[in-house]
């Protein structure tokens, strides 16, 4: 009887022995077929890497660029945009631009260098949002949302857009300078 159940323990370790050989001839196949597939996917990832590394190079003034529809930045052109969108705000910022053109002597230049653009834009930009909190009805909706950071307009923009509007425009019908 105990030569009984040591055969059959020893057939069971036997079976048990074969099946861990077997297991781990299996784990170890696995173990190269993974191996092997790391391998593969790190050439890929490398080629990917190598690949965007150059685009980045290639393309590091778009990311790093802050331009936004041909200003400076998005406050700048929300800025613009509500003035211009604006019937009245735009025939306000002509009368506006001649009115501090002559306010700030600077109706004799041919050309305006860029401290006094920064000067005609900043004046331009302090003047007009303290008129909308002067008169917040007329102010176009959603504005200063748009606009967020008014710190971040470029002055030298506005005051550029400014001359502009000056160079190329009368003052408007009605609109009375100093």
């Amino acid at each position: 009887m105990n030569y009984t159940i040591y055969a059959i323990f020893s057939c069971l370790f036997t079976f048990a022995g074969i099946g861990a050989i077997y297991c781990l001839v299996r784990y170890d196949r696995h173990l190269v077929n993974a191996q092997e597939t790391i391998v593969r996917m790190d050439e890929a990832h490398a080629h990917t890497q190598e690949e965007l590394s150059e685009l980045i190079d290639d393309h590091a003034s778009l990311l790093t660029k802050d331009e936004y529809n041909g200003w400076t930045n998005r406050e700048t052109w929300a800025f613009i945009l509500h003035i211009d969108s604006d019937s009245y705000h735009h025939v306000r910022a002509r009368g506006e631009a001649h009115r501090l053109v002559r306010a700030l002597g600077l109706d004799e230049n041919e050309g305006l260098t860029i401290g006094e653009q920064r000067g005609l834009g900043f004046k331009f930009t302090e003047d007009f949002f303290e008129f909308l909190d002067d008169v917040p009805e007329s102010e176009p909706m959603g504005m200063r949302q748009d606009v967020g950071s008014t710190w971040r307009i470029n002055y030298v923009e506005i005051g550029g857009w400014l001359w502009e509007l000056y160079m190329t425009s009368d003052v408007p019908n009605g609109y009375i300078l100093p």
